[in-house]
């Protein structure tokens, strides 16, 4: 499938590679003439520029988990969700990991 033509490579979580390995990425991707897509969760010191950056808002962050708890026995309240977000910087994979594991943890005791 990476050698059809129109098809290109996607990396997420760049960030958790080596400057090394990041750099071999990208000069694979140029050598083949295929495009190349990484994300990261925060800013690297070097690389390929950036074309987008996006911050997630609270309000989305709230909707998500609605979303994620619309089908659940167990229910986390607004505030721990606002505080979960906030202590986690916006950074919303730490802040559903916070809620997950606030989440087993009340799940367990009811169980």
């Amino acid at each position: 499938l990476l050698n059809q033509p129109g098809s290109f490579r996607i990396v997420d979580g760049c960030e958790l590679v080596s400057w090394w390995h990041r750099r071999t990425l990208i000069r694979s991707a140029s050598r083949c003439g295929r495009p190349l897509l990484l994300t990261t969760h925060r800013k690297l010191r070097s690389g390929p520029p950036v074309i987008a950056e996006l911050r997630p808002s609270l309000k989305r962050f709230v909707s998500i988990v609605a979303q994620l708890q619309a089908r659940s026995h167990f229910q986390i309240d607004s505030t721990a969700v606002q505080q979960s977000f906030t202590d986690s910087n916006g950074d919303v994979r730490a802040a559903l990991s916070r809620l997950y594991d606030r989440y087993e943890v009340q799940r367990l005791k009811l169980d």
